[in-house]
């Protein structure tokens, strides 16, 4: 990525170690000293402080304010993400019926200067017929045209007395009654393809986060754009106040297959890559056109030595050496520059765009991103170490011993468990819409050669054409969409997972291959209270007096007991939430993890990132289920369950890579 973006935001520039990168990365979180670097403009303010805000607008109608994000960026990335966070203080009533409420609005402008502020709703720029894309949150009517509710409008005339111009959403009236009581909004726009994303996110009444606008759009791509937050009190006095805002282009990259030296896309096939490989580094031949690739030990050093033509032959060859390092055996592009470079056109094409998109970070501090192929938030988990297994000796058995293990390195795991929308969404992807669907495999062979067929319908032995799709009237009922799927086996977990993660590699050892946590990093994510501090007996705690007394567990928290008769809702129980944000980690479904079920794990298993990768009968569970009793849905237990096998009570909650 050769673009510069100037001195844009000073300091707040992260880094970029020099060279292409698919990212450049404009971060703006009105944190000390750098809070200046905004340009505000009308009557935005910024309030200093610890956590300092900029202020749009003051308490008077028809007051008027923006905040820019410095220089222009480039109109022709290929991907641009802005994520804004955004609260609203009205300091009487919401707007009455007709009335014009204000509001705020995101806005993309072709170049020249910054476009003058013009008020009287909630547009709050005049474009001066130049290229303009404006995604605004109208906090009332607009007298005559549009709803008379909060509302999201996408505009591309920038006119505060036209109608918007391309959509007006009515779904999001939820998300706007947290800003209207101080609670904070989080807006992620992509632009990409020409196409546009909205995605709005909340930490209140299950909200969680949705795309709230998605279609095709027009908008110039030569030139610069400018970026910014504008808001308008209109009739309404109010205070509409900018907690974040961050700006992302991304530019492809050729991506690259190491070893694959002649790029024809063939590893050890032939002596190819080896002969081509020495003929561009001893026989004076030409430069190969990925030195990437040709990098086969993966110590970012080609032709300086020997060792790159001795590794892929003892590799393809002679039978005694390793495979290349990542990101063998899948294509991808250099992290940096220093993997030398991979500039020219080459077998695997370019990189493929990020399925992540920022959600800034939730209520409990913890970055959130929303994964675009199946609408989960994922949220990432850090690195950390932590006592696992039964600190409170409850209910020992295979629980102990207590031991220290030390997650090395962040990894995301999902808000919410999937349900009957996402893993519906996945079915039909698959093409695999219900029980009678052709290729569904019945058969497990996985301990085999490691060549299971991951279809995401396998039927439990016995029972063909049942599993999933046996209760109809919960997983096709729209009143259960958002409700956790279940009769799911640990094979449909892992499909529906490495789909979602657009995963290819097919090493079975390493964890990453499933997208499903490991059981240390399910336990550590619902248990974590804190540096130094006791394991907590649930997510949500519970380290006092007995595990089944009242003020450790009850149904506010935890759905158990067989209380409901049923799962509940994905996004249920706010009040039980774990250190991280995470919900329903205890009661409602259990949770496949990665591992196969091995007794002594405590006791063998390794203190750091443990993973037990090969077994005989069980997978483990985690979490409990609906009808579970107070021991069962503590973070601690282990519950073995053979892979091939579903329950009414068995969901799952996948994991990824963070980035």
């Amino acid at each position: 990525m050769t673009t510069k973006v100037g001195a844009l935001l000073g300091a707040l520039i992260l880094p970029l170690c020099g060279g292409l990168r698919s990212e450049e990365i404009i971060h703006f979180e009105l944190a000390g000293d750098h809070a200046a670097s905004l340009r505000l403009a009308g009557a935005a303010t910024l309030s200093p402080g610890e956590a300092p805000i900029v202020s749009l607008t003051d308490d008077s109608p028809d007051s008027l304010g923006a905040a820019w994000a410095g220089d222009p960026v480039p109109a022709a990335s290929d991907r641009i993400l802005v994520h804004f966070e955004y609260s609203l203080s009205v300091p009487g009533p919401m707007p009455e019926r007709g009335a014009l409420g204000g509001g705020v609005q995101l806005i993309f402008a072709g170049p020249g200067d910054e476009p003058p502020l013009k008020g009287g709703e909630s547009l709050g720029v005049e474009a001066e017929g130049r290229s303009f894309l404006g995604i605004a949150i109208d906090l009332g009517g607009d007298g005559a045209r549009g709803p008379n509710e909060p509302h999201l409008e996408i505009n591309q005339d920038s006119d505060p007395g036209s109608e918007p111009s391309l959509a007006v959403s009515e779904d999001i009236p939820d998300i706007l009654s947290t800003a209207s009581g101080a609670g904070t909004v989080r807006v992620t726009a992509l632009l990409e393809n020409g196409r546009a994303r909205v995605i709005a996110a909340a930490d209140h009444d299950c909200y969680g986060a949705r795309v709230v606008f998605d279609e095709l759009i027009s908008l110039e791509r030569s030139g610069d754009l400018r970026i910014g937050v504008a808001a308008s009190c209109a009739e309404t006095p109010a205070l509409h106040r900018l907690h974040a805002l961050e700006v992302r282009t991304e530019i492809s990259r050729p991506a690259f297959l190491r070893g694959d030296c002649n790029q024809d896309g063939v590893v050890c096939g032939s002596v190819s890559d080896l002969v081509r490989l020495v003929e561009g580094c001893f026989l004076d031949g030409p430069p190969p056109p990925c030195e990437a690739a040709c990098d086969a030990n993966g110590d970012g050093q080609v032709c300086g030595s020997v060792t790159d033509v001795v590794y892929l032959a003892n590799f393809c060859f002679l039978g005694n050496g390793p495979p290349p390092p990542p990101p063998w055996p899948a294509c991808a592009a250099a992290e940096s520059a220093g993997e030398m470079r991979c500039e020219e056109p080459s077998w695997c094409g370019n990189e493929t765009a990020s399925p992540l998109a920022w959600l800034g970070r939730n209520d409990h501090g913890r970055k959130e991103y929303f994964r675009l192929l199946d609408g989960m938030v994922m949220v990432q988990i850090p690195a950390e170490s932590f006592e696992q297994g039964d600190t409170f000796f409850d209910y020992g058995g295979d629980e102990l011993p207590a031991h220290p293990v030390t997650i090395t390195r962040p990894f995301l795991l999902a808000k919410f468990e999937v349900s009957n929308r996402q893993y519906r969404r996945f079915l039909d992807a698959g093409g695999c819409g219900g029980p009678l669907c052709e290729g569904c495999d019945d058969t497990y062979d996985f301990t085999g050669g490691g060549s299971v067929d991951y279809d995401g319908c396998h039927y439990p032995e016995g029972e063909a054409g049942l599993l999933w799709a046996r209760n109809s009237d919960y997983f096709e009922s729209p009143a259960f969409a958002d409700h956790p799927v279940v009769w799911i086996d640990w094979f449909d977990a892992v499909a529906y997972s490495r789909w979602a993660n657009a995963e290819t590699s097919a090493d079975w050892e390493d964890f990453h291959s499933y997208g499903l946590p490991t059981e240390a990093q399910w336990e550590y994510s619902a248990r974590w209270r804190g540096q130094g501090a006791l394991p907590g007996r649930y997510p949500w705690g519970g380290g006092e007096g007995r595990f089944n007394s009242p003020e450790n567990i009850n149904l506010e928290l935890c759905n158990h007991g067989d209380n409901l008769g049923r799962a509940d809702s994905v996004c249920s129980r706010p009040a039980g939430r774990s250190w991280f944000g995470l919900y329903n980690q205890a009661g409602n479904v259990y949770e496949w993890t990665a591992d196969w079920y091995d007794a002594d794990a405590y006791s063998t298993a390794p203190r750091t990132d443990p993973f037990s990768s090969s077994g005989a009968d069980f997978r483990q569970l985690r979490g409990g289920g609906w009808f579970g009793p107070p021991f069962s849905v503590r973070s601690s237990y282990r519950c073995k369950f053979r892979p091939q096998d579903a329950d009414v009570d068995v969901g799952f909650r996948p994991a990824a890579r963070a980035p």
